[in-house]
């Protein structure tokens, strides 16, 4: 099992540390791919934010995605991921005005089924980090176990 990103016992996981205003203005997603529901954690010297979703049975993917046994898409972890490695991005570097998107995925593993209802916490950690492109490992936890891991690549367009 790979190493966790973050010392979740230092993480305040009730904690709302970016204004909801705040995530917006660094995210142009909206309705239903607005994913990083609220900051938790915001460390921008060591480069490590860890931010939540929580998904439920009335989700819009929930009555289409496996039918009476619904399961929270790969694809939408990963966006959710990207979005959490967008808020870290912007909230430690000067990126006023400039939109991120994906550059690429590399390693990425599904670790474990989710399931709604539940909330996910998403990790992100600054990697190397240019003007124009950046790399994040992240990761994302329910109950305290890792269910999906990748490096996110990230270009501003």
């Amino acid at each position: 099992m790979p190493q966790a990103l973050v010392d979740f016992a230092l993480v305040d996981v009730e904690a709302d540390l970016v204004p909801r205003e705040r995530i917006r203005h660094h995210l142009p997603q909206r309705f239903e791919f607005e994913m990083v529901e609220r900051v938790c954690h915001l460390d921008k010297d060591a480069g490590i934010i860890v931010a939540t979703r929580a998904w439920n049975e009335e989700d819009w993917w929930a009555k289409g995605h496996f039918p009476g046994r619904p399961l929270v898409p790969g694809v939408l972890m990963t966006e959710a991921a990207a979005q959490v490695a967008t808020v870290l991005w912007k909230e430690t570097a000067e990126l006023e005005g400039i939109t991120i998107g994906f550059g690429g995925l590399e390693k990425v593993r599904f670790r474990g089924q989710v399931t709604p209802p539940a909330t996910m916490y998403f990790v992100a950690k600054r990697d190397k980090v240019g003007s124009k492109m950046a790399s994040f490992p992240t990761q994302a936890f329910v109950d305290g176990r890792i269910v999906f891991e990748g490096t996110i690549l990230g270009v501003s367009i």
